[in-house]
């Protein structure tokens, strides 16, 4: 395999670049409303207002009981260009330490799987008083990234990162600042603080408890994968009658071509030379006096 196959091959089986592909189209779809609520002289906070009710989890309990979607869409609906980059870029650092180690279709269910279960916990917080999610909004990926970060730490703890600073650093180190930074980004409310503690208790738990769980899926995952490879790969595309290559007019030599010729040959491998016309018969036999002239 050359550089050029393996860095294709790295791509297509990137769990990272998945989640980036499907969450960065998200966040582009959200700037381009954005820009036009701008362009219409309306402000960032009418943009939210009458657009992220739809698309997060709100402290209104019955938007989230009637807008279940919002479980799934409020993990792409970051609108800062700085939250979006830090975001992907502790994803990268935690989520490659999985996928190297356990394979591909090992982070992104682990992804959305905790960010609907923290998301979930949010909704019955606001249930129980709505008052616990302060900021009247919950999205972003932050909680799915902490239940990563929790994984490949309890994972491989002395993982070393970093290693051109001095031979690096172990992996813990790294996930203790993140999740420090994570508890003390944004307002402290109840909500957020148990969205926060379910994705680390996920995250903790993908390694034992919910092992067998996630190896499970990951398994059908890359089964599914596989069998849809083998099918393409074994799949015979056999030369068929063009119904739409039929010849009806007499033959002429000029208007002979090798399109029509193999349209006559698909037609006679299907149903024998019984199954042409007569004019067919005609500029078949045409053809072949002219390839013996020549």
């Amino acid at each position: 395999m050359n550089n050029k196959q393996e860095i294709k091959y790295e791509i297509v089986n990137s769990d990272i670049l998945k989640i980036f592909v499907i969450v960065f189209s998200f966040f582009t779809l959200l700037g381009c409303v954005r820009l036009y609520y701008m362009f219409n002289g309306q402000t960032v906070g009418e943009f939210v207002q009458n657009i992220y009710p739809y698309l997060t989890v709100t402290n209104n309990s019955m938007h989230n009981l009637t807008r279940p979607w919002v479980l799934f869409t409020q993990m792409g609906s970051e609108i800062s260009v700085m939250g979006m980059f830090s975001n992907f870029l502790w994803l990268y650092m935690f989520g490659f330490i999985i996928q190297d180690l356990k394979g591909k279709n090992s982070v992104w269910p682990l992804f959305v799987i905790a960010g609907v279960l923290c998301a979930i916990v949010v909704c019955i917080c606001v249930a129980i008083k709505s008052t616990t999610l302060q900021s009247g909004f919950y999205y972003g990926m932050r909680a799915s990234i902490v239940a990563v970060a929790v994984a490949a730490v309890v994972f491989r703890p002395t993982y070393k990162v970093f290693q051109m600073l001095n031979g690096g650093f172990s992996l813990w180190i790294l996930g203790v600042i993140f999740l420090l930074l994570s508890l003390s980004m944004g307002q402290l409310d109840i909500a957020n603080t148990m969205a926060i503690l379910t994705a680390a208790l996920i995250g903790y738990l993908y390694n034992n408890v919910l092992e067998n769980f996630f190896e499970k899926i990951q398994y059908k995952l890359n089964n599914r994968e596989t069998e849809a490879i083998t099918r393409k790969k074994s799949k015979i595309i056999t030369p068929k009658y063009n119904s739409n290559m039929v010849v009806n007019k007499p033959s002429n030599v000029v208007e002979i071509s090798q399109q029509k010729m193999d349209a006559l040959l698909d037609k006679i491998s299907v149903g024998g030379m019984e199954s042409l016309s007569a004019i067919e018969k005609q500029w078949l036999h045409d053809y072949s006096n002219k390839n013996k002239t020549e």
